[in-house]
């Protein structure tokens, strides 16, 4: 037993020592200044006050949620990336049904033209928000987050503008039909 109780303060002396001399000391302070995440919960009427009377029916794509960290620039990026995700999706279910009223597809034109546009624009500042944080310790679980949202949001700028056209096409056809 003496032998164990020996080997075992050994072996964590061994090991402070390692981590003192590889510079572990200063990872830990560093760990200490971590932003933690706090869960917000979107909904459809967050996203877009227009589209509030979709939720629950449908097209409501359900509550979604994202992390913000406390830190400005970040929290804004976001919130912006959900709402626009979103939309797409809610967009997406109204352009895929077949029954969709003229004004539900109006309602999804509306939301969804600025944020098409605006949805490059939006990875383009995450992408400069993760260049940002790269070497900043602190900021190390925004970097984690930041990349995912981005990558899902490459993707999302990339169908929105070929949704909207679709949804204008139908848009038209329905215009059409009335007459």
């Amino acid at each position: 037993m003496k032998k164990t109780l020996v080997l075992s303060c050994v072996l964590v002396l061994a090991l402070a020592g390692t981590a003192m001399a590889f510079g572990l000391g200063d990872v830990a302070k560093a760990a200490k200044n971590v932003a933690s995440a706090k869960s917000n919960d979107l909904t459809l009427g967050g996203a877009s006050a227009d589209l509030k009377a979709y939720e629950g029916t449908p097209y409501d794509p359900g509550k979604k949620t994202y992390k913000t960290f406390g830190d400005a620039t970040w929290d804004k990026l976001a919130e912006s990336s959900s709402k626009t995700a979103m939309v797409v999706e809610f967009s997406d279910k109204v352009l895929a049904d077949a029954n969709a009223k003229k004004e539900d597809v109006d309602a999804a034109i509306k939301a969804l033209e600025p944020l098409s546009t605006e949805a490059p624009k939006l990875v383009k500042s995450l992408v400069d928000f993760v260049t940002s944080v790269t070497s900043d310790t602190s900021k190390a679980v925004m970097l984690s987050e930041a990349k995912s949202v981005k990558d899902n949001l490459t993707s999302i700028a990339e169908k929105a503008p070929k949704v909207l056209a679709a949804l204008k096409e139908k848009a038209t056809a329905m215009a059409g039909a009335a007459m």
